[in-house]
């Protein structure tokens, strides 16, 4: 595991991960996350860039006080950058950080090269006044997320298969049990790290349900957007949103079962996409 580092930046501070030699590329991470994710990163490093993945506030060791919206998180991102005399990067924004992602681009145009969001939150998610953004407000609340994800733990230690099962009917509109029979065993490793027991909420996951992002036709950079129809968590038309507001993007729709764009089949191709893009190659 590469080594985490802490920055104190005029905007906060914050925890990240820089790995890797060449030219960057910006992770935004997802829900109940951190810099300690996997986003197959070393894919990226094995190509010659360098991959920095900084932890969003109120995930593991970046404080909530360090921004609460997705303007203000970009805003200690770009911070991190100065800091780190990083003067351009690629950005991808994974899932519940997208919006960090996309706010990220349009302020900072002249630090963004190209922009990837991957099965990412264009949206509102939650909308406010529904039974499902008050049950997310009351379960992920910082004072009892931890159970949860105790309980659930709990449960994958008793029976792995059921477990599996019942939380991919979450992430993807098949029958979950194909989906995770279509896998093999290091991908069911990490699809457990990363629907289960990686998981912490900490204080991030409720100010995640708010954030908003307006006016990303503002957004003038590249941008290839990969998303399945068959994302139960994130649908897709948060894809189609997006490609329609963004000039210069692209929609390429994934051929994977679920929300989870790198594990079962069809990730190879999102994998060459993905890099052929990074590159600037045609893909």
């Amino acid at each position: 595991m590469n080594e985490i580092k802490n920055c104190e930046t005029e905007k906060g501070s914050i925890e990240y991960i820089l790995a890797g030699c060449g030219p960057t590329v910006l992770i935004v991470h997802g829900g109940h996350d951190s810099c300690r994710g996997n986003y197959m990163q070393q894919k990226i490093i094995e190509n010659k860039f360098s991959v920095l993945i900084p932890t969003r506030p109120g995930y593991r060791g970046t404080p909530i006080t360090s921004g609460t919206t997705a303007e203000s998180t970009a805003e200690l991102f770009a911070a991190l950058l100065r800091k780190l005399e990083i003067k351009k990067v690629t950005v991808i924004g994974n899932s519940a950080g997208g919006p960090v992602a996309l706010e990220f681009a349009k302020r900072f145009p002249e630090t963004v090269e190209k922009l990837i969001l991957e099965s990412a939150v264009v949206k509102p998610w939650f909308h406010r006044l529904t039974y499902q953004y008050y049950g997310v407000k009351f379960i992920f609340n910082p004072k009892r997320q931890s159970k949860f994800w105790q309980n659930l733990t709990r449960q994958y230690e008793k029976n792995p298969e059921k477990t599996l099962i019942n939380t991919m009917k979450l992430f993807s509109r098949l029958d979950p049990k194909k989906v995770i029979n279509r896998m093999n065993a290091k991908e069911l490793e990490l699809l457990k790290i990363a629907m289960i027991t990686g998981n912490d909420s900490g204080e991030g996951f409720v100010y995640d349900v708010e954030h908003r992002v307006k006016n990303i036709e503002e957004i003038t950079c590249p941008t290839l957007i990969i998303h399945s129809k068959n994302d139960a968590s994130v649908h897709f038309s948060h894809a189609e949103y997006a490609h329609k507001k963004i000039n210069k993007s692209q929609l390429f729709e994934a051929p994977t079962d679920s929300h989870f764009l790198y594990l079962g089949p069809g990730s190879n191709e999102i994998h060459k996409k993905r890099m052929a893009f990074i590159m600037g190659k045609e893909c």
